[in-house]
């Protein structure tokens, strides 16, 4: 699929962001080229699906040489990296009227090739899917989840800390050799250029709070890699009416009386479930059973509500604590309910946002810049004059896909259309694809054996007569 011109929708989008930008920053405006350009890729990221220059030369028939693409990628100061994101955010949450909501927290690894010299912040990670260790890179992801729209508003990159990396790879080497705890090196402190991931999700929750104070935050969600006693009390510093919900271990200690200790699985063994019909994210309907205490749990220092459940036909209990000992059990249930909306927003954002797909960028600024052009493109999709009107007549909105696809049919349309408003069309065509085809460069296959000096394999004449 070719296309000629920018997306008047994605035009008119980003000067919708220009003009937000200039509010919150009036400092800032984004030129007119750079506005362009940032039309351009968009409409390149929905036609081919990937964050390519040369993806994008070729299929715009050299509108825009992959060098020059580069070159404002890397070079342009007119974009404001620092802010464009921010602004977009604004002004989703201005389209969409969004006052209140959930905030829904989690991580992703992108996997890359083993080597990986110049891909900034790629590192050695278990891989949660199928075992053993990859090379990815990391992106801790917040999510705003309101009754209208479910949209992501902050990623930051999670680098592990080089010197807790080796100290960790030392003390389990002289824990091996029987060294006793107080003849080994103690942890060394960690970096802050190198934050972990509980630090940059406080990160994220104060930029957010800085950029959109007037949003009401019901709840933030977050699994059981966030739950400690500093994710905790940052929450409730940040957004202090906000119930902080997330997942216990089975194996967590709780203290029942004044002394007397056991794991949450222990407590909750012997009690009885109450039985209810949920509806979960208002469409699915689940039975659940359930009950809760309100426990101090050893490792959060404090008091919290915690409520075990199962759907029906499972047969092990899952552990939610909330901060809040004012909500009730099911109001958590359904509050947690949202973080699952974060894997879908992972999802869409790897198929069909162009991240899945992106061409490596190099360096730190490539890093950040690839994302957020990709979230632009999310934002984009989000606010589409057709998702606007199913929001004003109270209808469901339309998957990221379908949109996508009606819009490479309008950009098929358009470059059409284009061609025939030229005086000779047949004319224009030819020369489009003869620009087309000197943009396609010859690549020679490893697969085939053709064109290659090979050795003829026979067996030899001395060994047929030995072994005969």
């Amino acid at each position: 699929m070719i296309f000629l011109k920018n997306l008047a929708e994605v035009d008119k989008y980003l000067s919708e962001v220009r003009k937000e930008l200039a509010v919150m920053k009036p400092e800032c405006v984004i030129s007119d080229k750079a506005l362009t350009w940032l039309g351009f890729c968009l409409t390149g990221m929905i036609i081919v699906g990937a964050i390519c220059w040369q993806k994008f030369e070729r299929t715009s028939g050299g509108t825009w040489l992959a060098k020059s693409l580069s070159r404002m990628f890397r070079h342009s100061p007119d974009v404001y990296w620092d802010y464009i994101f921010t602004a977009s955010t604004k002004f989703i949450l201005r389209v969409f009227n969004v006052k209140e909501g959930h905030l829904a927290l989690d991580d992703l690894d992108r996997s890359r090739s083993k080597r990986t010299s110049k891909i900034w912040g790629a590192h050695k990670t278990y891989n949660k899917k199928g075992g053993g260790y990859i090379n990815a890179k990391n992106i801790v992801l917040l999510i705003l989840v309101s009754k209208k729209v479910t949209i992501p508003v902050g990623f930051k990159f999670y680098r592990p800390d080089p010197d807790q990396k080796a100290w960790r790879e030392h003390d389990k080497k002289l824990k091996k050799e029987g060294i006793p705890k107080s003849m080994r090196p103690p942890q060394p402190d960690r970096s802050k250029h190198f934050p972990s991931k509980k630090k940059i999700a406080e990160q994220l929750l104060c930029k957010f709070k800085w950029h959109h104070d007037k949003i009401k935050i019901k709840a933030i969600e977050a699994d059981n890699a966030y739950l400690s006693k500093e994710m905790r009390t940052a929450c409730a510093r940040i957004y202090p009416d906000a119930n902080f919900n997330s997942q216990l271990k089975r194996t967590q200690k709780v203290k029942v009386g004044r002394k007397r200790e056991v794991s949450v699985q222990q407590y909750f063994s012997n009690l009885n479930l109450t039985k209810k019909v949920f509806n979960i994210r208002g469409k699915l309907s689940k039975t659940i059973e359930f009950t809760s205490a309100r426990l101090f749990v050893k490792s959060l220092k404090k008091k919290m509500h915690i409520v075990a459940f199962r759907y029906e036909g499972e047969d092990k209990l899952r552990y939610i604590c909330a901060s809040k000992l004012t909500w009730r059990a099911e109001d958590i249930i359904l509050s947690y309910g949202f973080r699952w909306l974060v894997e879908v927003v992972i999802e869409d954002w790897k198929l069909y946002d162009g991240w899945g797909q992106e061409a490596c960028q190099y360096g730190y600024e490539g890093a950040y810049r690839g994302v957020q052009l990709s979230l632009l493109l999310d934002h984009f999709l989000l606010q589409h004059p057709s998702q606007r009107r199913l929001h004003r007549e109270g209808k469901p909105l339309q998957t990221a896909g379908t949109l996508k696809n009606k819009l490479q049919l309008d950009s098929l349309y358009q470059t059409i259309k284009t061609i025939l408003e030229f005086e000779n069309p047949k004319k224009k065509l030819d020369e489009l694809m003869q620009t087309m085809k000197s943009l396609v460069f010859n690549r020679f296959s490893d697969k085939h054996m053709s064109g290659r000096e090979i050795k003829d394999l026979k067996p030899s004449a001395a060994l047929t007569k030995k072994f005969s």
